[in-house]
């Protein structure tokens, strides 16, 4: 499995063994406070529906820089990546302010915790 970094570079992520207990439904509820906070301004939570950045609705899964449409930067366009757990949660660990290789800018999800919620919250916006 591969993961975004820092500087949009790829980098290794160990792949999980055992299969992940499903979330439990206050640790989605307090990733969609996270959301609310740190995501809804930019992405949409419903499918097809794109603010200033691609919805998050379906984004396990699905091939990065995959919503049709979406002007995303290059270096995502060429990513051989399928988001995941844990590619999304690299990515929500490292801060993006420093890239001129993406368009997103983002703080990172320092809290280990709150990454967790956020990616249980993402992960339960689908069909």
């Amino acid at each position: 499995m591969i993961a975004l970094c820092a500087a949009a570079a790829i980098c290794a992520v160990p792949a999980r063994t055992p299969a992940a207990e499903a979330p439990s439904q206050a640790m989605i509820d307090a990733g969609s406070e996270l959301y609310q906070g740190r995501c809804a301004n930019c992405h949409s939570n419903e499918p097809a529906k794109t603010i200033f950045a691609p919805t998050l609705f379906g984004l396990i899964g699905r091939k990065a820089g995959g919503v049709e449409g979406f002007p995303y930067s290059e270096k995502i366009t060429h990513l051989d990546l399928v988001w995941a757990a844990d590619s999304l949660g690299a990515w929500l660990q490292s801060s993006s302010l420093d890239s001129a290789l993406l368009r997103m800018r983002h703080l990172g999800v320092e809290d280990a915790q709150d990454r967790a919620a956020l990616i249980a919250y993402i992960a339960s916006l689908k069909p």
